[in-house]
């Protein structure tokens, strides 16, 4: 059974992306089996970004393929480093030649427009919550009994859309990401207020995690500004921009930052730099 973990944040810009996908490839790193899903269908980004893109293999054929068929197998439609690979162009090799062999994408295709995306349950159906909810049933089933160890997804920003409420609910772990904005801090908190309303024991699979901190601001007072959630803080890295101009996925700062959230929720892993592993082990 696959792990299925959402990241989440109420507007684009939160770090979201960087960080979801940054989790995922230090997974990959370390051995496990893999999947990376953009669900974010108002901002996706790893075909722009990170340039991992194609026409056959993307979401966009996957969940055509699951109103069509009632097909919810993902084998077909994720893409891998040996594909990748299979290119001329001698840059994106080198970009591609960095990847764990363990991890695969589900993304979105190059120049992806939302409308284009293919309709799922239509609003005019007096039984739009009830499809909509029995589709995102098998839609996680499908991913948690797939052969991967984890599945990350990268959440829409509106928790109201078709993969908002209905699959965070079915989640093994939240992390929403917020950077210390007054207007995102506010935005995160009633966000967090209706899961925690509508979820029962969301808390308990629920970490906030405070992006881009200020080294000047001690911890707790970084804590102190989503007080009543568990946070995560990460600090602001200033080789970030310098990694993402290279088609990096992280930072030293970020990969430290995330192998602690691995450790709390014991999964094995051996820190960068560091000779002996970690005791703890996956549960």
């Amino acid at each position: 059974m696959a792990d299925l973990f959402g990241f989440y944040g109420v507007t684009p810009s939160q770090g979201t992306r960087t960080l979801s996908l940054a989790f995922a490839e230090m997974l990959a790193n370390e051995g496990y089996k893999t999947l990376y899903v953009e669900l974010n269908t108002s901002n996706p980004a790893i075909a722009i970004t990170n340039q991992i893109t194609d026409t056959e293999r993307n979401a966009v054929e996957f969940f055509q393929r699951t109103v069509s068929k009632n097909d919810f197998s993902v084998e077909n439609y994720v893409l891998n480093k040996k594909i990748l690979m299979n290119t001329e162009n001698r840059e994106l090799k080198k970009v591609y030649s960095r990847l764990p062999e363990t991890l695969d994408f589900l993304g979105f295709p190059y120049k992806f427009v939302e409308n284009s995306f293919p309709t799922i349950v239509s609003s005019e159906d007096k039984n739009a919550e009830k499809i909509a909810e029995d589709y995102i049933l098998k839609l996680t089933y499908s991913l948690k009994t797939s052969n991967y160890n984890f599945v990350i997804l990268n959440l829409p920003n509106d928790i109201n859309h078709l993969f908002g409420f209905n699959v965070i609910e079915n989640l093994d772990m939240l992390y929403t990401v917020v950077t210390p904005n007054a207007t995102r801090i506010y935005e995160t908190k009633n966000a967090l207020s209706i899961l925690k309303d509508n979820i029962p024991g969301i808390e308990n699979k629920l970490k906030v995690i405070i992006n881009q901190a200020s080294k000047e601001i001690d911890i707790q007072t970084n804590k102190d500004l989503m007080k009543d959630f568990d946070v995560h803080v990460i600090y602001f890295d200033l080789e970030r921009q310098e990694k993402e101009l290279a088609l990096e996925n992280s930072s030293p700062i970020i990969d430290e930052a995330l192998e602690q959230l691995a450790l709390m929720k014991h999964i094995e892993i051996e820190p960068k730099g560091k000779k002996s592993r970690w005791s703890l082990k996956r549960s």
